[in-house]
């Protein structure tokens, strides 16, 4: 089994963009609307959750997040034994949750010409 620090920079890659494809803004199709805000706290604080002062990278506990939920864009500190409901995004924290909340409740934002 590979250590958490041997993965390939390809690995590293993809649990990035899965990461980040949670955190698609809605009515944006070609824009980069606020993602990249909300991209820079949600790294900040998913790095924060792996990685102690030493900089020993500690196992990914999900119950340690907040999750989104899709239907009425609220937020909420997760309580569930795993990632959450099936309509919920996790997010790694309460400062990307508010932000994440905050976005998904913004009215649309056109798309340029």
């Amino acid at each position: 089994m590979r250590s958490p620090r041997s993965l390939s920079s390809e690995q590293v890659a993809k649990q990035v963009q899965v990461a980040i494809n949670g955190l698609a803004e809605p009515e944006v199709e070609y824009g980069v609307g606020r993602s990249r805000e909300i991209g820079m706290i949600f790294l900040e604080e998913a790095l924060a959750l792996r990685v102690d002062d030493s900089g020993v990278l500690r196992p990914a506990n999900p119950r340690d997040g907040w999750l989104g939920d899709h239907q009425n864009w609220t937020v909420e500190k997760n309580t569930h034994p795993d990632k959450g409901p099936k309509n919920t995004s996790w997010l790694p924290g309460e400062s990307t949750a508010r932000l994440w909340a905050e976005i998904v409740s913004e009215p649309a934002i056109p798309n340029s010409p």
